[in-house]
């Protein structure tokens, strides 16, 4: 998998210190200060094994311990996580914690 700029991404997090750039992809995110997604494109055999499999594996180069995170294959996360009393527009992204249900309008 390979991540991707998307539509509503606003920040692109670079290779941290010491480690090279070629072995640590730029990564577009959406951040907001709370929250931070990112978009991941499957590459050829990627669909094949995760079928075959039926896991993905995620990995946070962060030492010895990880940040909550959540790894969701939904089109719409970007929407679905709108707060009720939000103006229109004003997204949320959960990485942390249980993305709530689609809303029915």
């Amino acid at each position: 998998m390979k991540p991707i700029p998307f539509a509503k991404s606003n920040l692109t997090l670079k290779a941290p210190p010491g480690i090279d750039p070629a072995t640590c992809l730029d990564l577009p995110v959406f951040a907001n200060g709370q929250f931070c997604c990112s978009c991941w494109q499957l590459e050829p055999g990627d669909l094949e094994r995760i079928q075959e499999t039926g896991v993905v594996w995620l990995t946070v180069w962060a030492g010895r311990s990880q940040p909550p995170v959540c790894v969701e294959a939904e089109s719409d996360v970007l929407a679905r996580l709108r707060q009720d009393d939000d103006p229109p527009g004003k997204i949320y992204i959960a990485t942390i914690g249980k993305i709530p249900p689609a809303k029915t309008t």
